[in-house]
């Protein structure tokens, strides 16, 4: 684990262990800077658990990847509590995880890739 300072993490050995393409999780974490397009050499853990729920997501497939890594940030430290669940052909819903009942679809929790995130673990998806 590649932690920069409490609760932060290095973006370049972050997006290493993620299971999309780099270029794709750069363009979600990059904003406009004075020399152009930029991305933070490191960001917190509610970013990084984002940027993991979102890589998973493009890694099955999902087109609105980039909409699951605003929705999950905006959880802040509430993320742990939630899942995304991601149906073909809908946009992508946050539910809470206490009494979430399995369904038909792609299911990521939060919880999950929150410890991975933190103990420094490759996530497949």
């Amino acid at each position: 684990m590649s932690t920069v300072s409490d609760g932060w993490y290095d973006t370049t050995e972050l997006i290493a262990r993620l299971p999309a393409p780099s270029a794709s999780l750069r363009g979600v974490l990059s904003t406009k800077g004075p020399n152009g397009r930029e991305v933070p050499t490191s960001i917190p853990l509610h970013h990084a658990v984002a940027l993991a729920a979102s890589a998973c997501a493009r890694s099955r497939g999902a087109k609105r990847f980039k909409t699951v890594y605003e929705h999950v940030r905006a959880l802040g430290d509430r993320q742990r509590e939630f899942v995304v669940v991601l149906r073909s052909g809908k946009p992508p819903e946050v539910v809470p995880a206490d009494g979430f009942v399995a369904t038909a679809a792609i299911v990521l929790d939060l919880a999950d890739l929150e410890r991975a995130v933190r103990a420094g673990d490759v996530i497949s998806h």
